[in-house]
Order: C-alpha cells, then structure tokens, then sequence
C-alpha cells in the first residue's frame, strides 16, 4: 500500500517545482566539498524531478559536468521557511 505524502509535504512539492534549484559558480576552494557530479544542459530550466534528484533535509550541491557551474537544490528546510517569509 502506497503512503500519500501529507498537506504540507504536497504544498513544499509544489513550492519547489519553481523554487528548489539555481545554477551558481563552483565556490573557490569548495570544488571537493560537493555532493557530486550531474549532466545536464544549463541552458534550459532545471526540473530536479527530471533530474532524477529528491529533495532532501541538506542542500544538496553537485557540480555540473563539464563546467565550472553547480546545481543547488534547497533543502526542505531552505523551501518551508522561504515558503513562510513570502507569506
């Protein structure tokens, strides 16, 4: 049997489809601090549900492949208080 995610978890979800994820610089000296490697196209809006990526309760921080750029994906923690100060 499949556990429907509560209220507020589907009202982060939605928040985060728009919101969860930028593209920034890779930090100086923080290139090995990252949680990973990620492909994909830069030039097009990041979709982490696309991506394959959750969100989870750190942020989450991968280099993307072939440059010197990193996607940022909030954490829920991140999501509900910017969710709270919009209000």
């Amino acid at each position: 049997m499949r556990v429907l995610p509560s209220p507020a978890k589907l009202t982060l979800l939605n928040y985060a489809l728009d919101h969860a994820c930028y593209i920034a610089d890779v930090p100086k000296g923080k290139e090995n601090g990252l949680n990973g490697v990620i492909e994909m196209n830069i030039n097009q809006p990041v979709d982490f549900i696309a991506l394959g990526l959750e969100i989870q309760k750190t942020n989450q921080y991968l280099r993307i492949k072939g440059t010197d750029k990193v996607l940022v994906v909030k954490s829920e923690w991140v999501l509900t208080n910017e969710m709270q100060n919009k209000q």
